[in-house]
């Protein structure tokens, strides 16, 4: 059974790497619309990184814990307003450490309803924070976008293997109306004010659910608790923030997960009919919108779309292979969505990984703690020897990784029946 209980979790970036798309090159896949966010004091990419979030915690199979953790490169003070009944939590975060901000338990969504349940983040410094909904044995954590990232389109991704499939919108402001398609062609509207989130749950496969609004949302997407593949034991929570459908990209590295025996699920997400995927230059799927390819990798391989995709890794329940694990769902970082540093501090209780994605040219110029990564540890991706991977383990505390050149990252951890993931920058581009 699962014993572990997280007390510190955080993946971010340390710093916001300002950038401009002239001489960007094709790797950043844009267009002549994208753009960068002005947040009032700063010109920022639209990351992770930002001033004012707002969220929700879908629902868990308890919980025993929700939380928070919040990173900033600068001393700063942060408020944490919860809508049910606008009281705030008021936390200081010292320059360069995470901080843990537990939330009541009462703030996580329940069933298929409209509730008062948004959770608004503001800071004074830009920051970066990471939620973490826990309950004994199942366990994930997900990377919270900042405002400024959030759009009107999404596509949602879970995995249908237990109990209930599920989703959630959040809403910002007053009067949003919100339209879900899910993949069944059903369709519905639902009327929402500032503060208010809606969570639906199904005992069906919701992946592709195609959710649009009149003003920008949040959305959460996930599972109470699922069997990864169906079948394999033994279930866990998978919960992950949505990226807008405006920041999709169509290059991504992906990576096996340490330990793991047979390889890992992923699922690629279309928004657009006649979307084609190749692995390593080999086509695997051609897709509609709202459809989705599931696939299991073993290995690093070069994924490439002729549009833009959503990307998602999942760790198979410890059933799949005899290791030491349990399902957890990250997105997987796009080429163009790497970023040059990352700090990490670990989660007590768990065996802690980063998958790391370079430029093979670059292999050598990655540090760890001030001291570069023994380009050894990287091996050549083989559908693309242009970029290399590795897994390395750490150990638990704070670590710091950068480079000259953007690098993509993704944190994870296993412990007896447990585990969690996600990744850590992205610096995402708005189409």
């Amino acid at each position: 059974m699962k014993t572990s209980y997280i007390t510190s979790l955080l993946l971010l970036a340390g710093t916001v790497t300002l950038f401009t798309l002239s001489g960007c090159g094709s790797s950043c896949n844009g267009t002549s619309s994208d753009t960068l966010i002005d947040d009032g004091n700063d010109t920022l990419p639209p990351s992770n990184t930002g001033k004012v979030f707002h969220t929700s915690f879908i629902q868990n199979y308890g919980p025993d814990k929700l939380a928070f953790y919040i990173a900033s490169a600068e001393d700063t003070d942060v408020n944490i307003t919860l809508s049910d009944d606008n009281s705030t939590i008021t936390e200081h975060i010292t320059a360069n450490q995470s901080e843990e901000v537990v939330i009541p338990t009462r703030m996580m969504q329940q069933g298929t309803a409209t509730e008062n349940k948004m959770i608004e983040i503001a800071a004074e410094k830009n920051i970066v924070v990471i939620g973490l909904n826990q309950t004994t044995y199942t366990t994930d954590a997900s990377l919270i976008l900042p405002d400024q990232v959030l759009s009107n389109e999404y596509y949602t991704a879970g995995y249908y293997g237990a109990t209930y499939d599920e989703f959630s919108a959040v809403a910002l402001e007053d009067g949003t109306h919100v339209h879900v398609q899910l993949p069944d062609t059903t369709e519905f509207d639902v009327a929402l004010n500032k503060g208010q989130t809606y969570q639906y749950q199904a005992s069906m496969e919701l992946t592709g659910t195609h959710i649009t609004s009149d003003k920008n949302i949040a959305v959460l997407s996930g599972n109470e608790c699922t069997n990864i593949p169906v079948g394999y034991s033994a279930c866990d929570h998978i919960e992950e923030q949505m990226l807008p459908v405006n920041t999709w990209e169509k290059s991504f590295i992906t990576v096996p997960l340490a330990t793991r025996q047979k390889g890992d699920t992923f699922r690629f997400v279309a928004s657009v009919d006649g979307t084609q995927i190749q692995k390593d230059g080999t086509v695997i799927a051609t897709l509609n919108a709202g459809q989705y390819h599931e696939t299991v990798i073993e290995g690093s391989s070069y994924i490439e779309a002729n549009q833009p995709i959503m990307a998602l890794q999942y760790s198979n329940g410890s059933s799949w292979d005899g290791v030491t694990s349990d399902p957890f769902m990250t997105l997987v970082p796009a080429i163009a969505q790497f970023d040059t540093k990352h700090i990490i501090n670990t989660p007590n209780g768990f065996t802690n990984y980063v998958n790391i994605v370079v430029p093979t040219a670059n292999t050598g110029d990655i540090m760890m703690d001030g001291a570069p990564i023994d380009s050894a540890e990287f091996t050549a991706v083989a559908g693309n020897p242009a970029y290399s991977t590795a897994q390395l383990s750490i150990a638990e505390g704070s670590h710091e990784l950068s480079s000259t050149i953007a690098f993509g990252l993704v944190g994870y951890g296993f412990a007896s029946y447990d585990s969690y993931g996600y990744p850590s920058s992205l610096r995402l581009t708005k189409h």
